[in-house]
């Protein structure tokens, strides 16, 4: 009875182990919110917001603000998904960008990591 329960125990634990991993579960998890860089120009300055959703969809918005006091803005829908630590956003089934999780907490588009975003926000409700 002993080696019974010590057998079930030991197949339990396995199975709780081996079962997810924690590291795709928080990656997902930290990705989910609102993303936002800003580039200043001479001309003109311009925010970009990426809001990922837990359901894998976003919304991709810039904001480009004139010195003459001009402001133009856009948004697209985008689905994303996730393949280790590589984001593939896919804008409208048109474009794709590929993006990493940064281990300082920023996401840099895969082709320049100068261009970084920093999480500002963990609620999506406003998009």
């Amino acid at each position: 009875m002993k080696n019974l329960l010590t057998l079930a125990l030991i197949v339990f634990s396995f199975i709780s182990f081996s079962s997810c991993s924690n590291d795709d579960v928080d990656f997902n998890t930290d990705l989910i919110g609102v993303w936002e860089r800003t580039d200043i120009h001479q001309d003109y300055s311009s925010v970009s917001k990426l809001v990922f959703v837990s359901d894998n969809t976003g919304i991709s918005i810039n904001t480009n603000a004139y010195n003459s006091g001009e402001i133009t803005s856009s948004a697209t829908n985008f689905d994303w998904n996730t393949q280790e630590s590589m984001i593939t956003v896919n804008l409208n089934g048109v474009s794709e960008l590929r993006y990493i999780l940064k281990s300082n907490g920023q996401l840099a588009l895969s082709s320049s990591q100068d261009l970084t975003f920093s999480k500002v926000s963990d609620d999506i409700q406003s998009y």
